[in-house]
């Protein structure tokens, strides 16, 4: 997957296109926007990273792990703009899998 590659050498530009572009192809794929959010939560855009990761959360295929990560990530997200309680509930989740 090239967008992780770009991920793991830090250009995040090139990764968030990558994922653009596949999340217009397909669209339900979950690790994409699991991705994606991962990238923009990396370039400091907490507030689309956590809307990627709820939109990856609604899909049913994903597994035990991708959620736990996805609801991780999102609290972490949460957190660092300061809306606690919210913050709490998704951590509490990824604990409860």
């Amino acid at each position: 997957m090239a967008g992780l590659q770009y991920y793991n050498l830090e250009q995040l530009e090139e990764a968030l296109e990558y994922y653009d572009n596949s999340i217009k192809l397909d669209p339900n794929r979950p690790e994409y926007l699991y991705h994606r959010g991962m990238a923009l939560q990396k370039s400091d855009k907490e507030e689309q990273a956590i809307d990627d990761f709820a939109r990856a959360l609604e899909n049913q295929n994903m597994s035990e792990a991708e959620k736990f990560q996805a609801y991780f990530n999102k609290g972490i997200c949460l957190r660092r703009l300061g809306d606690l309680k919210n913050s709490i509930d998704d951590l509490l989740n990824a604990t409860k899998i």
